[in-house]
């Protein structure tokens, strides 16, 4: 497959996207319909699990990459098995009236990152400064945690129309780039076909959202990303600092709210809420979209620049990638990210 062939098939893999997208919305009304509660953040019955198109899409993409011989046979695998079981999960979330336990999801995305990582492989070692820290079985079991908690913060993040998927077709283009300046060919693929995906997704969902992603979409949003994190840092082409710095208002305000909520209580994570500072924000400007502008400005202006220059200067990005991180999460606290607030009930568009 040449170049041409290549950008026709995301292309279409992306009309493809919109249009299973819509073709979802009637059966998922009836089977998985969200009603509206005093958590809701919309005041009209909405279909869940519309994030399945985007699965759909991005499987298609890497068979026909991998008949194309340009995908190797372990990497389709290892991504779609992983992202499999974990759309699945979702999926039976969006589909249960109370959802599943958060046990039987937590079985789900460690089968998922068991699943990607023996296909996949781990970390051999991680450089901080001048420093590599080889890394070892222990290392592995950090870093397989760290990979669930990446597939699950997705999902907690995904309360406001367009805001996750925005978020991630920002990632995945942002890590095209890294990939592509450092001439790692299948990262780079393989992020633009989750980009085309998403992007196909998205019309459905700004604005007054016609459906949701739902657990199905979050979770393979935070799959995804979670496995190209791991594969293009194994190719050595974009390290997890970078990620990191890509990823940092989420991985900020979801890490706040966790913890300032679970001060009062060690079962919050299981709990549904609304205290994260994106929420906050909505609920302060009455507006998902206004939300989902600023945090393109930050991405753009700040977080783009500062991943570039991590990844120019690889012995300064373990710092860099640190201090932003830390950055983030002071505004995320600043914002009230995890607090309880008053806050008026009107939706937000």
């Amino acid at each position: 497959m040449n170049t041409l062939s290549i950008s026709a098939l995301f292309a279409l893999l992306g009309l493809c996207a919109c249009a299973a997208t819509g073709l979802l919305r009637a059966p998922l009304r009836r089977l998985a319909p969200d009603i509206p509660n005093e958590r809701s953040a919309h005041s009209d019955i909405v279909p869940r699990g519309g994030g399945l198109a985007i699965w759909l899409a991005c499987g298609c993409g890497m068979v026909i990459l991998w008949l194309g011989e340009i995908l190797p046979l372990a990497v389709a695998l290892g991504f779609l098995g992983a992202t499999g079981l974990a759309t699945f999960s979702g999926l039976l979330d969006d589909l249960a009236e109370r959802g599943i336990k958060p046990e039987i999801r937590l079985l789900f995305h460690l089968l998922a990152v068991a699943w990607g990582m023996g296909w996949l492989g781990g970390l051999d070692s991680l450089q901080i400064g001048l420093w590599h820290w080889q890394w070892g079985w222990v290392e592995q079991v950090i870093l397989a945690l760290i990979l669930v908690w990446i597939i699950n913060l997705t999902n907690f993040m995904d309360g406001l129309n367009g805001l996750a998927a925005s978020e991630s077709l920002f990632v995945m283009l942002a890590a095209a780039l890294l990939a592509w300046l450092a001439g790692d060919a299948t990262s780079m693929l393989l992020a633009l076909l989750f980009a085309c995906a998403i992007a196909g997704f998205l019309p459905w969902n700004i604005g007054r959202a016609k459906i949701f992603l739902g657990d199905a979409g979050a979770y393979f949003l935070g799959a995804s990303i979670a496995l190209l994190s791991l594969f293009s840092a194994r190719n050595g082409s974009v390290s997890p600092w970078c990620w990191m710095i890509l990823f940092s208002v989420f991985l900020a305000d979801s890490a706040v709210a966790l913890l300032r909520r679970m001060t009062g209580s060690l079962t919050a994570w299981k709990e549904p809420h609304r205290t994260h500072a994106c929420q906050h924000l909505s609920r302060r400007w009455q507006s998902h979209g206004r939300v989902a502008l600023a945090l393109a400005a930050v991405n753009l202006c700040a977080l783009l620049p500062l991943a570039l220059l991590a990844w120019h200067l690889p012995h300064w990005s373990a710092a860099i990638g640190i201090a932003t991180l830390a950055a983030a999460m002071a505004l995320a606290a600043w914002l009230g990210s995890g607090a309880e607030r008053i806050h008026p009930q009107t939706p937000a568009p």
